[in-house]
């Protein structure tokens, strides 16, 4: 991970950028495989949700604190100066977090037989169903997302500052929501879950071409996020609970190739 950042903070032509962010895809399904397969060998099968959730409100904390730094570097400084030194930085942080990964997280593969009732084979026809849920779903989130700040700037304002009270209300959902809707995905049908989130999600979204100011539009965007939250750990919860022990690696980085493979891509060509 660390390499594809300190890539993009020499990247002065789209080609390059291009091939960060390739990179960062990649590097991002290994950790992301990594995080959840441990959650899944550490994590009883009914508390999934709930250590998902908070998983992934970690993260979601992280980005928020990492925007408000990249917001206001680039408030001090010209773009393409702001953008290397952006990135330095989250490399020499991202060094830091590879070093706290070596040093203190125990490995947690065991050898056994799995015997999970309801381990599903990688290509049943049951996870594959799931599979095209999650590229769906991650292809139209990142497609809109990209084009959301081109909105933005296009309709509203340039100013950082203001883009940035568009951002902040959706990042905090991310990363105080997420662990709590987590916790719903152990309680009640995690498939029913996936189906609200992404409904509600994608009807609040239909209102971001309309949206008369700023403000509207940073509600809209909180509120599209509290559905993508509700989604987002019943869904990684349920394949974990499809992939079983024996298997779990491979399924988690099918499913992260799906979620976050395509999202770098889509996001690149955007």
């Amino acid at each position: 991970m660390r390499q594809s950042v300190m890539y993009s903070s020499f990247a002065s032509t789209m080609p390059i950028l291009y091939t960060a962010r390739l990179l960062q895809g990649g590097a991002g399904s290994l950790m992301w495989t990594s995080a959840y397969a441990i959650i899944g060998d550490i994590t009883d099968g009914n508390k999934q949700g709930k250590s998902i959730g908070r998983l992934q409100g970690s993260s979601s904390s992280g980005r928020l604190l990492g925007a408000v730094l990249g917001f206001m570097i680039l408030s001090y400084f010209p773009l393409l100066a702001g953008w290397s030194v952006l990135f330095k930085i989250y490399a020499c942080i991202s060094l830091y977090a590879g070093y706290l990964a070596y040093k203190y997280v125990p490995e947690t593969i065991r050898e056994r037989v799995d015997d999970h009732p309801r381990c599903l084979h990688r290509t049943s026809p049951e996870f594959r169903k799931l599979l095209v849920i999650v590229f769906i779903s991650s292809l139209s989130a990142s497609m809109l997302s990209p084009l959301l700040m081109v909105f933005l700037q296009n309709r509203f304002t340039t100013d950082v500052g203001k883009l940035a009270t568009a951002y902040i209300p959706a990042a905090i959902v991310y990363a105080y929501l997420t662990p709590r809707m987590g916790g719903l995905s152990d309680k009640y049908n995690r498939a029913k879950l996936i189906l609200i989130g992404l409904l509600s999600s994608g009807i609040v979204s239909l209102a971001f071409p309309v949206s008369p100011s700023i403000i509207v539009l940073s509600v809209l965007w909180a509120l599209e996020s509290i559905g993508a939250v509700i989604a987002a750990p019943a869904e990684a919860a349920l394949v974990s609970d499809m992939a079983g022990t024996n298997i779990r690696g491979a399924v988690l980085l099918l499913r992260n190739y799906q979620a976050h493979g395509v999202h770098q891509h889509t996001t690149s060509v955007n």
